[in-house]
């Protein structure tokens, strides 16, 4: 919003309606004249009010105390943006959330190919198992291995293997002796 020159504007409202601002007002300190100038930003420049529930699904409450200090610098600053502490908060959420995803997906080819390990056997493999060993070989290179159960970071699921991966999985079942009864 522009600060230079300061221009009057005069209305007429409800009396009620004019309470209820007042009470605003003094709830979150501020001025007729910031309030007026928020509430006309607001109503020129819609783009910056996102549908907010709408748009959302199903919705879960974040809630938590920052000092009074920064708060007022987050109300200042939301105020000259024009935007909703929630519209804040989701914007830090999602541009946090995707910089995470980002820098896990930038990893070289290398790193990534060096943690796929394809467990074959071991008491550490089994959910109810006595044993901690894993036994397998690593996808990249089918070197044998083993490690302990707790060393194992997670099970990775079909839909999100590389397709290099599925093609080394497929050349490995493709090339697995078979037994035949006789």
């Amino acid at each position: 919003m522009a600060t230079e020159e300061k221009k009057g504007i005069t209305v007429k409202v409800d009396a009620d309606l004019h309470a209820e601002v007042r009470r605003n007002l003094e709830q979150n300190g501020m001025t007729m004249g910031e309030f007026v100038a928020i509430a006309l930003h607001n109503e020129l420049h819609p783009k910056n009010n996102q549908k907010e529930d709408t748009q959302m699904g199903n919705m879960r409450t974040l809630a938590f105390q920052v000092p009074e200090e920064l708060f007022q610098k987050l109300k200042d600053y939301l105020t000259r943006h024009g935007i909703s502490q929630k519209q804040f908060v989701i914007g830090l959420i999602e541009k946090e959330i995707d910089r995470d995803f980002n820098e896990l997906n930038s990893q070289t080819a290398s790193e990534t190919d060096d943690q796929l390990f394809l467990v074959k056997g071991g008491n550490g493999a089994r959910p109810n198992g006595i044993g901690r060993k894993v036994f397998g070989e690593f996808l990249k290179d089918g070197e044998p291995t083993n490690f302990f159960r707790d060393e194992i970071i997670g099970v990775l699921r079909d839909e999100h293997l590389l397709a290099w991966a599925e093609e080394k999985l497929q050349d490995m079942s493709e090339e697995a002796p078979t037994l035949t009864m006789q």
